[in-house]
């Protein structure tokens, strides 16, 4: 009973909204309210914060590699110094243009000598170097005769000789300077050295001979082997500056030598008399040496 009154009061409270309301005209359609999502909004340029926060270590690697290539390329175009441990060791070569005059008063001017030599050096704690030279030289000596002797003949000794050298020094890193002020700590210095060694240097002749001047009467060329000693020694104090090119140390040298020993004993002979001779001379050296070993 209690199902039918309901099924009635729910039947007459449809035809009271009905007639309240009214029925769709002809041609009227019936609106269909449905819960619909909102209209998504078109898609703006935004990263979402999650692939921003992929991006920035990206990025920043980005960055690094751009800077590391950065570096590189600079290191590229500018060689470092070269890196001087407790122990070095360097190679190189070196000629030279000596400038030969006599100790004796039977000299007549300076003569010009080439001189070739391979070097060796050690440098211990950047600052103190040992190096060894050996090496070819040939040196030519302008001679004259006693004045008691008229006409005075002239003549150049030639000795060939196999030259080694033993020399200790120092070097100093120009840009170490702390004086003058406008040098001072000069990035630009970094790869130049100024250094001194001195030390004894010992020869030993492998062939001599004596050219007598054409405007005399004994002019022509003699072996002059037998007036030579087969043995000299003496001293060479040089100055120099490096410069480091690339991976290349190159050098200037000026040395000057002096022997100690005689090159020539007295000469009497009927071709030339002569007293004996000890050389001395200036040398202008330039060279280039490599690093082979830093410890």
């Amino acid at each position: 009973m209690y199902t039918v009154r309901r099924v009635i009061f729910t039947m007459l409270l449809g035809i009271f909204i009905l007639v309240g309301h009214g029925f769709p005209q002809e041609g009227e359609k019936v609106k269909i309210l449905r819960k619909t999502s909102p209209k998504p909004q078109e898609k703006e340029n935004v990263v979402p914060e999650a692939e921003k926060k992929k991006e920035e270590p990206q990025e920043e690697k980005r960055k690094v590699s751009l800077r590391r290539m950065s570096e590189k390329g600079d290191a590229e175009a500018e060689t470092p110094p070269l890196e001087y441990g407790r122990h070095s060791l360097l190679i190189g070569a070196r000629s030279a243009l000596a400038f030969t005059s006599s100790a004796k008063e039977n000299y007549n001017g300076f003569s010009l000598s080439p001189d070739f030599a391979l070097r060796g050096e050690y440098v211990y704690r950047r600052h103190y170097m040992a190096l060894f030279d050996l090496g070819y030289n040939q040196g030519r000596y302008r001679l004259i005769e006693p004045d008691i002797y008229n006409p005075r003949q002239e003549g150049i000794a030639r000795a060939d000789y196999i030259r080694s050298a033993l020399l200790f020094g120092a070097r100093y890193n120009l840009g170490e300077l702390k004086f003058p002020r406008f040098l001072a700590e000069k990035k630009a210095l970094s790869k130049f050295y100024a250094y001194s060694h001195l030390g004894p240097y010992f020869s030993y002749l492998l062939s001599s001979e004596l050219e007598v001047m054409p405007q005399y009467s004994t002019a022509g060329l003699y072996d002059y082997s037998p007036y030579a000693l087969p043995f000299v020694w003496g001293l060479q104090a040089s100055v120099g500056f490096e410069m480091q090119i690339v991976k290349i140390m190159s050098f200037f040298e000026f040395s000057y030598v002096r022997a100690l020993s005689k090159n020539f004993r007295d000469t009497r002979s009927l071709v030339f008399v002569t007293s004996a001779t000890a050389e001395q001379n200036f040398m202008l050296s330039v060279g280039a040496k490599y690093q082979v070993m830093v410890r």
